[in-house]
């Protein structure tokens, strides 16, 4: 069970094959979160939006829930490792 955090596109192809059904996904920006909504559909587990103050709200990636920073640390407890991506 890990917690992947993703913050670009260029190793979307490496994180997509490592992610588990347990596993949690956290795109960092909801601008990228609808820049990568076709590829992102392809994960088998949980995903997540994190959202940060002045992001618009309105946003295109209503498939995924949004979550504050108090939840992304929530979910730093929760998984045993953590993993970022560019």
């Amino acid at each position: 069970m890990a917690l992947h955090l993703l913050f670009g596109k260029k190793q979307l192809t490496e994180c997509l094959l490592l992610l588990g059904a347990k596993d949690t996904l956290i795109v960092m920006t909801p601008t990228l979160a609808h820049a990568l909504k076709a590829d992102l559909n392809l994960a088998p587990c949980r995903i997540v939006v994190l959202q940060r103050d002045g992001d618009d709200i309105d946003g295109a990636d209503a498939d995924w829930p949004r979550i504050t920073a108090a939840e992304w640390i929530s979910l730093t407890c929760e998984h045993a490792h953590s993993m970022s991506w560019t």
